[in-house]
């Protein structure tokens, strides 16, 4: 998220948006997208249009986004597509979809709220609306980190493409693939969270 949150000081209408009404848009725009039901793919496109001209508006480079938000798909279809194996082949694919569309749809408005809400900003923000402490310490350390599982992703990619299997991940390969970066990360996870343990980190924004 480093070049989105460095987009973060820009001056459009919306960066200057007051930081609670865009996370409180934001939270609700994910619960409104998460809430549809788990074949309602179609119902799911006309809502491209809130993060597409929001992006417009900010200034965010599409592209930026797009990258972002293809990451998570490795997860959704590694965890959706075993649905063909036992049930009806076609309600597994519309399921997929709709998983995936949700996953875009939401990552794709969580970054558009990180490139034009500066993360003091936000967390400003979580502790004003009374968010629980072990919450708004779990995205603090979310926005801080999730850059490294963006390295560790693209890395997982790049030696995927040079074993043969290119850039595009083949739907057999889906579940392995998003299995070895869950792995990862969670010892990446577990490191980081013993070097903080040792630095005195008690589980909260304040030490």
């Amino acid at each position: 998220m480093d070049e989105l949150e460095r987009l973060s000081g820009g001056n459009s209408a919306l960066h200057r948006l007051d930081p609670t009404v865009k996370l409180l848009c934001a939270a609700f725009f994910v619960v409104f997208v998460v809430s549809r039901g788990r074949y309602a793919a179609l119902a799911l496109l006309p809502l491209f249009v809130v993060p597409v001209a929001a992006a417009a508006v900010s200034g965010t480079p599409f592209g930026s986004v797009a990258v972002r938000a293809a990451l998570a798909l490795p997860f959704v279809l590694g965890a959706t597509l075993p649905n063909c194996l036992f049930g009806d082949p076609s309600l597994g694919l519309l399921s997929a979809l709709t998983a995936s569309l949700k996953a875009v749809l939401c990552v794709s408005c969580v970054c558009v709220c990180v490139a034009t809400t500066s993360a003091a900003d936000g967390l400003r923000v979580m502790r004003a609306l009374r968010v629980p402490e072990f919450i708004s310490a779990q995205a603090a350390l979310t926005a801080r980190y999730i850059s490294v599982l963006a390295e560790e992703t693209l890395t997982a990619l790049i030696a995927y493409a040079a074993r043969g299997g290119g850039f595009r991940i083949s739907p057999k390969d889906a579940g392995a693939f998003a299995g070895g970066l869950a792995l990862k990360a969670m010892d990446k996870g577990e490191r980081v969270y013993l070097a903080m343990r040792q630095r005195g980190f008690g589980g909260d924004r304040d030490g």
